[in-house]
């Protein structure tokens, strides 16, 4: 009797919240970009893949260019600057990838516009730079964003964790039409995360990081039967969204993907396949009906559909 319950409990969650693989989600890392290789230096922009693109991360045209290549939804670094203005740039200290010295918070919108973002993109380590030049005024607002694509929803990852970018970002997201505010994602400050929605109820989802859902990861080994029966561990369900790296399968042989994901879903909580960089890793993801992938390979997807 008891093995009958199990197998009917089984067989109800997967029939219930199995997700049609067809409707995998995509979130673009950074954009359409160069890509990154597996092993970087200090400056990783003196060591990029050549993928033929003229142009950066994070920057207006790799926005366009990834909801070009079919990205659902495009996942941008925020930093602020001196005079509390949000603009698309990941790192801390605009060294690496300008011709600029210094914290991005320690210099105005108009002193950045003088920035040249695309000034360090080397393909051969640093012995050339064949866009040197063509990044002058390419730092890009959120605004600027939001203005030129209203309808597209964003990936936002606050990179400062402070109340001035809470403050800016409720300034700036305040104007976005709530259809769409309602399908974006969120990386970042639980904090932060919380006072948005707090005043804004229909802004979006947010999804963990490595950190954040550690705690679960670490559950889910012990929790064993319990998860074929339908359960989680608490710590799995407090949130909305998880960002487990591709690999996960093979750190949860015994779990994953079969029914565990099914039993996420049944507890209406999405899982996104971060790091999906290559065909094979693709359609390995959607057969095990993840909800959506994050990838630093943007311009390869519709290749590999």
């Amino acid at each position: 009797m008891k093995v009958l319950i199990f197998l009917i409990t089984t067989l109800f969650i997967s029939s219930c919240s199995l997700k049609k693989s067809e409707d995998i989600l995509i979130s673009a890392h950074k954009g359409l970009h160069n890509r990154y290789p597996t092993q970087q230096g200090n400056c990783p922009s003196l060591s990029l893949i050549n993928d033929g693109h003229q142009f950066s991360e994070n920057s207006m045209d790799s926005i366009i260019g990834a909801f070009d290549s079919g990205a659902d939804l495009v996942e941008i670094d925020l930093r602020l600057t001196k005079d509390n203005q949000i603009i698309i740039f990941h790192d801390e200290s605009l060294d690496c990838k300008t011709q600029l010295k210094g914290l991005v918070r320690d210099y105005t919108l108009e002193q950045l516009k003088q920035a040249d973002l695309y000034y360090n993109i080397s393909f051969d380590n640093g012995k050339s730079f064949p866009l040197r030049g063509l990044g002058l005024g390419k730092i890009t607002t959120l605004p600027q964003v939001l203005k030129l694509l209203p309808s597209k929803p964003l990936h936002l990852n606050p990179k400062d964790k402070t109340t001035e970018m809470t403050n800016a970002l409720l300034r700036d997201l305040s104007k976005v039409d709530e259809k769409v505010l309602d399908k974006y994602l969120f990386w970042g400050s639980e904090i932060t995360f919380n006072i948005l929605k707090d005043k804004l109820p229909h802004f979006g989802h947010f999804t963990t990081n490595n950190w954040q859902q550690a705690a679960c990861l670490k559950d889910l080994k012990t929790w064993g039967i319990l998860s074929f029966i339908g359960a989680l561990p608490t710590s799995c369900l407090k949130y909305s969204d998880f960002s487990f790296d591709h690999n996960m399968s093979s750190l949860y042989p015994n779990l994953w993907p079969f029914p565990l994901l099914n039993v996420f879903h049944f507890h209406g909580i999405r899982i996104w396949a971060y790091g999906v960089d290559t065909k094979e890793q693709y359609h390995k993801v959607k057969r095990q009906g993840f909800d959506g992938i994050i990838t630093p390979n943007i311009g390869s997807v519709k290749d590999w559909q």
